[in-house]
C-alpha cells in the first residue's frame, strides 16, 4: 500500500514542478514579484498541484471523502485571500475573518476534534483555534529561504509514518499529496531562492497542515496522552510562534507587528549561513516530529517522559535564542 502512495507523491511532485515553471514565466506579466525581483507565485503553483492531485486520485471532486472536499474548498478561500494579501496587504482583521471562514468550512465538513470527554461546543472552539493558530504559525515561519517549506516537509513525514502504521489511508493520502506539492516548490525555494511562496502559499500550507492533524488517528481511549501527538508533530512551528510573541511583548511591541525576533533570523544574526540555519531548523523540527511519533505509539508513562524531554529541549533552545541581540 505504501508504495502506491509514494508513487502518488512522485507524480504530484512532477506536477508541482510543472505548474511552478509555467506560472513563473507569467509572473512578470502578473506583477507577482517581490522588491528583490523574485516571483512570489509559490502559493498558486502549490494550490494548482494540490487540486490536480486529487482530481487524478478521484474521478470527480464529489466522489472524494467529505473531509477532503472541505479541505479543497477552504484552501481555495485561503489561496484567493492570500493572493490579494500579496498584492495589497490585507489588515490583521481582514486576515482573521478569512481564516475564520476557512476554518469554519473545515469544521462544517467534519475536519475537527472529537474529544469524547468534552461537549460539541468546546470541540468546535478547540478546532477553530487550532486551525487558525497553525495557519498563522506556518505563515510566521516564512521569513527565510526554504524554511516554511522545509519544516513542513519534515512534519508531513511524521504524518506519513503515523498514518502508515495505523492504516489511516485518508491522512496518508493527504500527507503524500501535500508532500509532493510542497517538495516541487521547495527545490526552487532553498537558499538562494528562485521563487517565494508568498502569503498565499504560507497560509494555504498552514491551513492544510492543521487540517491533516485533525484527520489523523493517533490513539485508543486507553492511551489518552497520545492525543497530544499533533501538538508535537507541529511543535516547532508552535514553539517558534510562542517565542516570537514573547520576545515582542518583552520589548513592549505588539505581538502583531513585524520584527526580526524569529529564531531563524537570530541564527543568522549569530553568523550562521542560510543553509546551516535551514538545516538546524529542520533538525529541531525532526526532534519534535520524532517525539510526536513516539507519543502516538507508547504507553501513557512513556509518553509523559517523551513530553518532559521535549519540554527540556524547547527550554534549552529558547533560552539560547533569547540571548541573541537583535
Amino acid at each position: 500500500m505504501l508504495a502506491s502512495f509514494v508513487g502518488v507523491l512522485g507524480v504530484i511532485f512532477l506536477l508541482s514542478v510543472l505548474f511552478l515553471l509555467l506560472i513563473k514565466e507569467a509572473s512578470h506579466r502578473w506583477h507577482f514579484l517581490t522588491s528583490k525581483g523574485v516571483p512570489s507565485i509559490g502559493g498558486i503553483s502549490m494550490g494548482l498541484a494540490f487540486f490536480a492531485g486529487f482530481l487524478l486520485i478521484g474521478p470527480s471532486v464529489v466522489s472524494l471523502p467529505r473531509e477532503i472536499q472541505g479541505i479543497l474548498i477552504a484552501s481555495v478561500v485561503m489561496l484567493i485571500a492570500g493572493i490579494f494579501d500579496d498584492q495589497r496587504d490585507l489588515s490583521v482583521i481582514q486576515k482573521f475573518v478569512v481564516q475564520l471562514v476557512a476554518a469554519s468550512i473545515l469544521v462544517g465538513f467534519g475536519v475537527r476534534t472529537n474529544f469524547v470527554y468534552v461537549g460539541d461546543l468546546l470541540n468546535l472552539v478547540v478546532s477553530l483555534l487550532w486551525i487558525i493558530g497553525i495557519t498563522n504559525a506556518v505563515n510566521l515561519l516564512d521569513v527565510m529561504d526554504g524554511l516554511a517549506g522545509g519544516t513542513s516537509l519534515v512534519v508531513l513525514s511524521g504524518f506519513v509514518v503515523i498514518s502508515a502504521m495505523n492504516g489511516d489511508s485518508l491522512t496518508l493520502t493527504l500527507s503524500c499529496v501535500l508532500g509532493g506539492t510542497v517538495l516541487g516548490f521547495w527545490v526552487f525555494n532553498v537558499p538562494s531562492a528562485k521563487v517565494y511562496m508568498g502569503n498565499s502559499g504560507s497560509h494555504f500550507l498552514g491551513l492544510v497542515l492543521a487540517a491533516i492533524a485533525l484527520t489523523a488517528r493517533y490513539a485508543t481511549l486507553e492511551r489518552t496522552v497520545a492525543l497530544l501527538a499533533p501538538m508535537l508533530l507541529l511543535g516547532f512551528p508552535i514553539l517558534d510562534t510562542l517565542f516570537l510573541i514573547l520576545m515582542r511583548i518583552r520589548k513592549g511591541r505588539s505581538a502583531f507587528n513585524k520584527s526580526e525576533d524569529h529564531m531563524a533570523l537570530r541564527f543568522l544574526k549569530k553568523g550562521y549561513s542560510k543553509q546551516r540555519t535551514l538545516v538546524l531548523m529542520m533538525g529541531w523540527t525532526l526532534f519534535f516530529v520524532i517525539g510526536g511519533i513516539l507519543l502516538s505509539q507508547v504507553s501513557n508513562l512513556s509518553a509523559i517522559i517523551t513530553l518532559v524531554s521535549m519540554g527540556l529541549g524547547s527550554l534549552i533552545l529558547t533560552r539560547k535564542m533569547s540571548r541573541v541581540q537583535i
